[in-house]
């Protein structure tokens, strides 16, 4: 875990800064964790230049299939870290909802954080920022050629084995956001 010196900011390990960098592009919030989620598997395995999944991931973060699609656990430990040092906040939006927010009281100046991954969130943000959660969900398993009614077959499998999967027979191009 990144240290906290007495009366400093805390300083954020990578992937903790490239996902308060998305929150940033995205006005400062996200409608819940599952967006989160969805947005920062765009982060690490699609490419918007060639519009195409790729296996080698830019954070290194690990996603499984899982109940509501792709998800990483390493994802969620980042995001576990930044809400227990009160970086991020979580706010109730309804009795099922919640909105992920930069704590504007913790509010700490992304720097170091490398061009071609500050490129991709640009581009993830602009792309796919505005799709519901649930319209993630979906078209993240439509690019893993993973029909949603069949995603529990695929339970608990790695993304990188799908994504060599379709390597294997082919180029795989992402649906259109």
């Amino acid at each position: 875990m990144p240290t906290l010196k007495k009366g400093s900011n805390p300083t954020l390990s990578k992937k903790e800064k490239a996902m308060v960098y998305l929150l940033e592009k995205l006005g400062g919030e996200v409608a819940g964790r599952k967006k989160l989620v969805k947005l920062m598997f765009l982060i690490e395995h699609y490419d918007p230049v060639n519009h195409a999944l790729v296996k080698k991931g830019l954070l290194d973060n690990t996603f499984i299939i899982y109940q509501y699609g792709v998800f990483s656990f390493e994802v969620m430990r980042d995001y576990t870290n930044l809400t227990r040092r009160n970086v991020l906040i979580e706010r109730p939006t309804s009795q099922t909802q919640n909105r992920i927010c930069i704590n504007p009281a913790k509010r700490i100046p992304i720097v170091g954080l490398n061009e071609i991954i500050k490129s991709r969130v640009d581009r993830i943000a602009f792309d796919f920022g505005q799709c519901s959660p649930r319209d993630l969900e979906i078209l993240t398993l439509e690019m893993l050629r993973i029909p949603i009614e069949d995603k529990a077959k695929y339970f608990g499998e790695e993304v990188g084995q799908q994504i060599d999967a379709m390597i294997a027979n082919k180029p795989v191009s992402a649906v259109s956001a």
